[in-house]
């Protein structure tokens, strides 16, 4: 049952909310206004980052939504990220996407009190339990007004909030202090590297450095395979391939054996939304013979006279990511760099003593701030933030 320490009547917000005006913002021509969808919804900041301006005839479909200051919205796709943002008065009467539940409180509920209340895990797994779908895992609007919440007297919700939202304010802090900590940890290493390149250093183009580079399966699955896992693009991070991250399929052993992973292969992203992120690679720790690459990734397989885990790190150096940005191409706002142009990519390669002597100092490096990252993301302000909360409706505060 949610909410099942609270002191406090649970009512379906149906009961305590009323429902948006909505609109058809092609019937009007003349209309200009501001748009929120779902990717302007901050689930860190759970606020309004962003917005799109349109007028009515260009306005897209899902655009219905009447807004008004205080209104709080929640995305009904993936609730459990928790795309949750109160309306400030700057989005007073604009409008929002129809993938966003409006909840216009009455004189039963302040905007606050909801808000706080849409925050609550209570509240979430209300939402998670009542999604469908496999792609896209939503609730509908009913299913959002359906919820409940503990509803107070208004004065005591005031009084509550009083006491409440300084512990929220300082929860925020400290969850905002451990992200500037991450983001300063992880980039110590990319600084480590920078600092390391020498100019007298050869750069060498990664083709040449390469014994074999091509793209990844692109083939289609067959009944009669072999069972094998396919590496997810978000299988390359921390310069590292995780194994684990795969999509189960069948194929011949042909194509198996062609795109198995060897261990020292470094896989290079080929395309990605985000232009800082093509181009960077990770490597194989390991032959995993039932474990393949697809055409997301190009492999470079590389010769005696790179040391694979050194021009991996080299790969994400400033000089090098320069150039692989520059010849990076953008088509449906993909970016891509393919096989010939990041064959031409210049990395800095000295002789095998000075790369092992390097890969001994960013090692060191790379566990120590691999270390302060484990150490700060054990830290988990969400379980403060939801300890606060069950506190409040619990007529704690």
């Amino acid at each position: 049952m949610p909410f099942e320490n609270t002191c406090w009547p649970l009512k379906p917000l149906g009961s305590v909310c009323a429902t948006s005006e909505m609109i058809d913002p092609a019937r009007n021509p003349t209309l200009k206004f501001k748009y929120v969808d779902i990717a302007a919804i901050s689930s860190a900041t759970l606020s309004i980052t962003g917005h799109k301006v349109y007028s009515g005839p260009n306005a897209p479909s899902r655009a219905r939504k009447l807004i008004r200051t205080g209104d709080v919205l929640v995305a009904t796709t993936r609730p459990y990220l928790r795309s949750i943002a109160m309306v400030p008065a700057e989005y007073d009467q604009e409008v929002c996407s129809t993938g966003l539940c409006v909840l216009r409180p009455t004189e039963k509920v302040t905007s606050e009190w909801l808000f706080t209340c849409v925050q609550s895990a209570d509240f979430t797994q209300q939402l998670v339990a009542q999604m469908r779908g496999a792609a896209y895992p939503a609730v509908t609007d009913s299913a959002v007004m359906a919820s409940v919440i503990p509803v107070p007297p208004v004065d005591a919700q005031r009084h509550i909030l009083t006491r409440v939202k300084p512990a929220l304010h300082r929860s925020a802090e400290i969850a905002q202090t451990q992200a500037n900590v991450l983001e300063e940890s992880e980039s110590l290493f990319q600084a480590a590297i920078n600092s390391v390149v020498e100019n007298e250093w050869p750069r060498v183009p990664l083709g040449e450095l390469s014994e074999d580079m091509r793209n990844g399966w692109s083939g289609k699955p067959t009944a009669n395979g072999f069972a094998v896992g396919v590496l997810r693009l978000s299988s390359v991070h921390g310069m590292e391939i995780d194994t684990s991250d795969v999509k189960p399929t069948n194929l011949p052993r042909k194509a198996i054996d062609e795109f198995s992973l060897h261990a020292g292969d470094v896989f290079i992203v080929r395309g990605n939304g985000s232009k800082h992120l093509v181009g960077r690679s990770a490597i194989a720790r390991s032959n995993s013979p039932a474990v393949i690459f697809n055409d997301l990734l190009i492999r470079a397989r590389l010769k005696e006279c790179a040391l694979p885990d050194f021009i991996n790190y080299m790969i994400h150096a400033a000089e090098v990511r320069s150039q692989i940005e520059t010849l990076s191409r953008t088509a449906a706002g993909i970016w891509k760099i393919n096989q010939k142009n990041l064959a031409k990519v210049q990395v800095p390669c000295p002789p095998i003593t000075t790369q092992k002597a390097v890969l001994d100092l960013l090692s060191a490096t790379r566990r120590g701030t691999e270390s302060i990252i484990k150490s700060i993301r054990e830290i988990d302000g969400a379980l403060l933030e939801q300890a606060i909360l069950r506190k409040a409706f619990a007529g704690e505060f």
